[in-house]
C-alpha cells in the first residue's frame, strides 16, 4: 500500500471509529512510547496495557531511527513481544 505522502496515515490502516480515532497520538518523538501528556505520564504503555495487549507490531518508513527506537523502547522498557514485518519497514 502506498501513499504520495509518506507521513499520511493510509486510508486502510486509518481509525474508523471515535474510539480508535481517539486513541491515535500524535507526536515528534522517534520512540512512540516517549510520548507524555500534560502532567508527565506516560502515554502509549498505559493505553496499551489497558486494552491487554502484549505484543505490538511496529511498522514504519524510518526504520534505522524511528522504527528502532520504538522497538528498543517496547522490548527493553515495557516487556512487550514485538513483532518488525520486515516487508512493512
Amino acid at each position: 500500500i502506498y501513499t504520495d505522502d509518506g507521513a499520511e496515515t493510509i486510508s486502510e490502516l486509518a481509525p474508523i471509529s471515535e474510539v480508535e480515532r481517539g486513541r491515535e497520538i500524535m507526536s515528534a518523538h522517534a520512540n512512540k512510547f516517549a510520548d507524555r501528556d500534560a502532567s508527565g505520564a506516560p502515554i502509549l504503555y498505559p493505553m496499551l496495557q489497558s486494552l491487554g495487549v502484549d505484543t505490538v507490531v511496529v511498522v514504519g518508513a524510518w526504520t534505522d531511527f524511528c522504527v528502532l527506537a520504538t522497538v528498543i523502547a517496547a522490548v527493553d522498557t515495557w516487556g512487550f513481544d514485538t513483532v518488525v514485518p520486515t516487508d512493512a519497514i
